[in-house]
């Protein structure tokens, strides 16, 4: 633990921060990786231009194509102003961040907008602007959960504090799930699996979660519904992951999308 310790700070002092020259800051850019993440952006602006530039619904071939480079515009803006920014901060704002998302989320239970035809509201509307605050509260979680796991890697080997962990990321989570927004939710869980992970979680602790999990998933798609007349999920997430499993159940609907990329990957046209 001293030496996991001893690397998280010489990581810390070889960061830079403001007070250095622009040479320095560019020097300690991971070019390789910024370069792989816009090949892969521009690579995608040709597969959404592929799909959409004959849409008759929109004024130009280029519309989704505009959109999205804004969004990378903004996007590069703020990674290097948080790439310049002490991260360490972070770590003081935890509770803060952590609660923002949390109020972002009610409000948007409340006064949010979204898809009629599901009932769901994951928007918040403003002015200018709709903003999904499940993507933000992904942000956000992420960075006071790094948190909370960096100030308790003491306790990694105590599974009460990894359920006090689990709570933490399950409030937000059930709030997204309450949308409904199933897929976001999840998202949630594999971010929460993925950093205790990182974070050095005990083995016997993981299986034992992961028993936990198999067992609520049993309970939510089997018992609850067949024995007890629950339905925890909508009869479309339902759908959702049976097609997931079987997309031949609805292969010219739900089931159509990734049959073909099966087919496209298979056949090397991807």
């Amino acid at each position: 633990m001293a030496s996991h310790a001893r690397v998280l700070q010489e990581a810390s002092e070889r960061r830079p921060s403001l007070g250095f020259s622009l040479g320095a800051y560019l020097r300690s850019v991971d070019w390789i990786l910024l370069g792989a993440t816009i090949g892969l952006v521009t690579y995608g602006f040709f597969m959404l231009y592929s799909a959409t530039h004959d849409d008759p619904t929109v004024s130009t071939p280029f519309y989704y194509v505009r959109s999205q480079a804004i969004g990378l515009g903004l996007g590069l803006v703020f990674l290097f102003a948080l790439s310049a920014f002490d991260y360490r901060h972070f770590a003081k704002w935890q509770m803060y961040i952590y609660g923002g998302g949390i109020v972002l989320l009610i409000l948007t239970l409340i006064i949010g907008t979204g898809d009629g035809t599901v009932g769901a509201n994951r928007w918040l509307e403003f002015s200018f602007f709709r903003l999904q605050t499940a993507e933000l509260v992904k942000f956000m979680l992420i960075v006071a959960l790094g948190a909370v796991l960096a100030e308790g890697v003491e306790l990694r080997h105590r599974f009460r504090f990894v359920v006090l962990v689990i709570l933490y990321v399950l409030v937000p989570g059930i709030l997204i799930f309450l949308q409904p927004d199933l897929g976001t939710s999840l998202v949630f869980v594999a971010i929460l699996l993925v950093m205790l992970v990182v974070w050095g979680i005990r083995l016997s602790h993981l299986g034992i979660l992961a028993g936990v999990g198999l067992f609520g998933v049993v309970m939510v798609l089997r018992i609850l519904p067949s024995v007890f007349g629950v339905h925890v999920l909508k009869s479309w997430q339902l759908d959702r992951l049976e097609v997931f499993l079987d997309p031949q159940k609805d292969p010219l609907d739900t089931g159509y999308q990734l049959i073909q990329s099966k087919i496209a990957i298979g056949s090397g046209m991807f």
